[in-house]
């Protein structure tokens, strides 16, 4: 089951946002199939995604009290952006 409480939604649409238009910009750019193809634009991606998170989440939570936190899965809105550069780099250096 997905939860959010107040602006925690953002996560997945920021996050899902960023992944769409770097890929955009990256198969544009680089050519078609670039970034499917290659690792180290999806770190680049997951960085992209990470700061605004970050950001967004400590301006967000900066003043709340615990229990009126904005929170994607129960783990405030900065934690995913840590997660996210996390992610990232497992994507980049582990190979599946």
């Amino acid at each position: 089951m997905i939860t959010w409480t107040r602006l925690g939604y953002l996560v997945p649409v920021m996050g899902v946002g960023t992944f769409a238009c770097s890929q955009l910009v990256i198969d544009s750019v680089m050519g078609e199939d670039f970034y499917t193809s290659h690792q180290w634009p999806k770190l680049v991606a997951c960085s992209l995604a990470a700061i605004p998170l970050i950001v967004l989440g400590r301006w967000l939570n900066k003043d709340e009290i615990d229990d009126e936190l904005h929170t994607f899965n129960f783990l405030p809105i900065e934690y995913w952006g840590v997660g996210c550069i996390a992610v990232g780099v497992l994507w980049t250096f582990v190979p599946f």
